[in-house]
């Protein structure tokens, strides 16, 4: 576990997406919300946060927040403090993020993002040491697929700097896992645009202007429920990898 003050780092989970390739299982229910061993698969994710240490979330809510509102407002949290935002249209996931920092005037030194659809069963302090590096600005969780077709690879350099996103191509390739940790000064440059998007506008942008960002790479068990057949390895995943447990509620 990381050691840190809670007000260093607070964990925000991009929970906003429609999560269309999921409705014949899930019906209208948000993504996240995806019921896995007897719980929504966000609090496996938050489960995940607080065993690396982590005390406060917000959850950046879009389609149906009044869902993830309804829960969060009912559930035991143990020790957690969690907050909902929601967004008033869609903004993108980093239009989503800036959007739930405003609205909930949080204040930190580091946002640590996640997607609210995906796990990587790995300890996250390699990643949360970034913050305390000269001049530490951003860095981002990369994973190593065997076969890396759905997804966009990574060019990293010798430094351990991202350098380049790549378009989706099959073999192997370290991927993006969608786990970020964000310096207050990063997030408070985040341009006025929507919709504003991670891998698209921001990322790509704070390379041109030379902006180091941080890799911490891992060769560890990744999880994205995004489609069917990968939702359906959830129950396992979470067993395989020691992730599952009583949850916070």
């Amino acid at each position: 576990m990381c050691d840190f003050a809670p007000e260093d780092v607070t964990a925000v989970i991009l929970a906003g997406g429609l999560g269309t390739r999921l409705r014949g299982i899930i019906g209208e229910m948000p993504k996240p919300m995806a019921p896995v061993l007897g719980k929504p698969f966000i609090e496996w994710i938050i489960q995940y946060l607080r065993r690396e240490g982590l005390r406060r979330v917000i959850i950046s809510a879009g389609y149906r927040a009044d869902i993830l509102l309804e829960h969060f407002h009912n559930v035991r949290t143990d020790g957690m403090n969690i907050l909902v935002a929601t967004e008033p249209s869609p903004l993108g996931t980093a239009g989503g993020f800036r959007e739930a920092l405003r609205s909930t005037q949080a204040q930190s030194s580091n946002w640590l993002v996640l997607n609210g659809d995906s796990l990587v069963a790995t300890p996250l302090t390699p990643l949360l040491n970034f913050r305390q590096s000269p001049g530490f600005f951003s860095a981002l969780l990369a994973v190593w697929m065997d076969d890396a077709s759905r997804y966009g690879s990574l060019d990293i350099n010798a430094k351990n700097h991202l350098t380049a996103f790549r378009e989706k191509s099959p073999g192997p390739a370290w991927v993006n896992a969608g786990v970020y940790l964000i310096s207050n000064l990063a997030a408070q440059s985040l341009a006025d645009k929507t919709p504003l998007g991670w891998e698209h506008d921001v990322f790509p942008n704070w390379l041109t202007e030379n902006r180091k960002l941080q890799i911490s790479s891992c060769k560890a068990p990744f999880l994205d429920i995004g489609v069917p057949e990968d939702f359906e390895k959830a129950t396992p995943f979470l067993i395989e990898s020691g992730l599952s447990g009583n949850g916070i509620s």
